[in-house]
């Protein structure tokens, strides 16, 4: 359900599962954290204080960025990138050498690494 929401606002596919990412985490972390007493003893000054904010998000904070939100132009070192604007394309970018094409490599998706245990290197 939120999924579409946020696809129905005009998010793609992986800025829409990145703000879901954000929102679960920013959810789950104080609450492992209380869970695991790491907060102080209810009825303490710090479980109070953890307890009685809610979550808030700033406007300008960072948002995630992978391969999939970003094209990178190498002969004409520029870069586009995908924002809730919509893509903002050859923007300059600098580096010596081969560096942006070591930036440039793609990551591999995190998925079902425990299945591949042993058959997989993972890049350094």
């Amino acid at each position: 359900m939120a999924y579409a929401e946020l696809k129905a606002r005009g998010l793609s596919a992986q800025p829409a599962l990145h703000v879901l990412r954000k929102v679960a985490d920013a959810y789950t972390a104080p609450r492992a954290n209380l869970k695991a007493g790491n907060l102080g003893r209810p009825g303490s000054k710090r479980h109070g204080r953890a307890t009685g904010k809610a979550v808030a998000f700033r406007p300008d904070a960072a948002q995630p960025f992978d391969d999939r939100c970003l094209s990178w132009q190498l002969d004409e070192r520029t870069v586009s990138i995908w924002t809730t604007s919509g893509r903002m394309k050859g923007l300059a970018f600098t580096g010596q050498g081969e560096q942006p094409a070591r930036g440039r490599a793609p990551s591999k998706p995190s998925t079902n690494r425990a299945a591949n245990a042993g058959t997989e290197s993972i890049p350094e």
